[in-house]
């Protein structure tokens, strides 16, 4: 190798790492989302919700991953989870899968099962649930 290609060599690859330093440590420490301030994409039944991923959960996948979703149904279960986070499971009408709700605080008090809930949060998909991340309460 000629000097000439070393001298560049030993300028640009300090920078591209440089760069590439950059560009990792902004998407990395971006702050999350937060679904509480966020105005839900869609509003939904917990029913609905589930009986479309149920159905097709390919197209589901295309309209619900990664939206925020209002979800209006019925209290099945409070779980409180070992890091003290909190879930809700919302009745779907399946009685293999439901809409779980988590939520990333303690902030769930005086929620009973039966009683009927609104929660926002943000889809991450369907395994034999629907999952709802970052999950407030939007009315009981």
């Amino acid at each position: 190798m000629n000097k000439k290609i070393k001298k560049i060599l030993f300028i640009l690859i300090p920078v591209v790492i440089i760069c590439i330093v950059i560009i990792a440590a902004y998407t990395f420490r971006k702050p999350a989302t937060s679904v509480g301030n966020s105005k839900a994409d869609l509003s939904i039944t917990a029913i609905e919700l589930f009986t479309n991923f149920e159905n097709d959960e390919e197209n589901a996948n295309q309209i619900y991953l990664g939206k925020i979703i209002e979800v209006t149904g019925i209290v099945t279960e409070v779980i409180i989870n070992q890091d003290k986070t909190t879930s809700i499971k919302l009745d779907s009408d399946n009685m293999f899968g439901a809409i779980i709700c988590n939520f990333n605080t303690e902030e769930i008090k005086n929620i009973e099962e039966h009683e009927s809930i609104t929660i926002k949060g943000s889809c991450s998909g369907f395994l034999m649930d629907v999952i709802l991340e970052k999950c407030t309460i939007v009315e009981v």
